[in-house]
């Protein structure tokens, strides 16, 4: 049987040679901890269910959540929540543009998401993932669940990611939607039994089916038992952003080479340099961790909430005439643009 501490020395060994010898340089290393926040009470933030904002603050107006952990960028905003069953977030229907929605369904309830360009979508079974690409504007609503009678669990927990898909890029995206189920979200497993979901990007010659438009980026959603061996994730050397959040009831980690812990509603900022994060479960329960790592191209885009939903745009007067856009016309935002552009 192979010992897992060696085959953890050997896996740094391989990435170091591949670097040039410079082990120094190969692991990765959890620079600071933030602890999720909690928004304002009017949003929600006295509920001990959620949500949480683990990346993502203010907007160019000042509003928002304040955050330390402004942005990871490509990765724009992360929130966690634990919501009671037959609930979703009470947003409503609301605008999104030039940025890249994803809803993680843990588990608990159905999503049956709208949208302003296909109106009722499929449903997204509880383990996938709702992916929103909003182009030049789109409108749409994740407030409708249904019942997931395979599940028990007293609350669904869900995780909200937004990302640039490159909106300085010179031929952007139309607007469209993609449903994963969790049967197709790709899955490695480990030696030493660490799981993980391939959500963005790929990892191990596993890929995602979602698409990252112009976005360089990986996100993997790991699970390790209590007292299984310390394990290594590799990361892309051209992927300086990088993150390490763990989520509600996700139990407590050590992560990189100096062993910083991260625990639940914790987010941990990762070093640029390096091919390699380990990860060790210290906790009394599964290791749940999101693993997130990308390529920053192009200036960190600016960010306008309003009407219950948010736009990223290269430059503040873009932001607020996109914005105004929707407000002249909510039914028509962006749908001339995206069909015809």
């Amino acid at each position: 049987m192979t010992n897992p501490r060696f085959s953890v020395a050997c896996i740094l060994l391989v990435l170091a040679v591949a670097e040039g010898g410079r082990l120094q340089r190969v692991l990765r290393e959890v620079t600071k901890v933030y602890r999720a926040a909690a928004p304002p009470p009017e949003a929600g933030g006295e509920s001990s269910w959620g949500p949480r904002r683990a990346i993502g603050g203010s907007d160019i107006n000042g509003d928002g959540v304040p955050h330390a952990f402004q942005h990871c960028h490509p990765f724009l905003f992360l929130e966690d929540a634990l919501l009671p069953r037959g609930q979703m977030p009470p947003f409503g229907k609301h605008p999104h543009a030039g940025l890249c929605s994803v809803t993680i369904l843990f588990r608990g309830d159905h999503l049956k998401p709208w949208d302003s360009m296909n109106g009722d979508c499929p449903v997204v079974e509880s383990g996938g993932m709702y992916v929103l690409h909003s182009g030049t504007g789109i409108v749409h609503a994740e407030e409708e669940v249904l019942h997931n009678a395979a599940d028990a669990s007293e609350y669904t927990h869900a995780c909200f990611l937004w990302f640039d898909p490159g909106i300085s890029h010179p031929m952007p995206r139309m607007a469209h939607t993609q449903i994963l189920q969790h049967r197709n979200i790709p899955e490695v497993i480990q030696e030493g039994g660490m799981r993980i979901r391939v959500l963005l990007g790929e990892y191990r010659h596993k890929i995602s089916l979602a698409q990252n438009d112009h976005a360089r980026l990986l996100l993997l959603d790991c699970y390790l038992d209590v007292d299984a061996p310390q394990q290594v994730v590799s990361l892309p050397a051209d992927a300086p952003a990088a993150f390490v959040y763990v989520p509600w009831n996700g139990g407590e980690g050590e992560f990189g080479g100096s062993k910083v812990r991260v625990a639940a509603l914790e987010v941990g900022h990762v070093t640029g340099e390096g091919r390699a994060l380990t990860v060790k479960n210290v906790g009394r329960t599964r290791l749940h961790c999101l693993i997130g790592a990308g390529e920053s191209r192009g200036s960190v885009p600016c960010m306008l909430f309003g009407n219950n939903g948010a736009v990223a745009q290269p430059s503040e007067e873009a932001a607020r005439c996109t914005m105004a856009r929707y407000e002249r016309d909510p039914e028509g935002f962006g749908a001339l643009l995206n069909h015809f552009r």
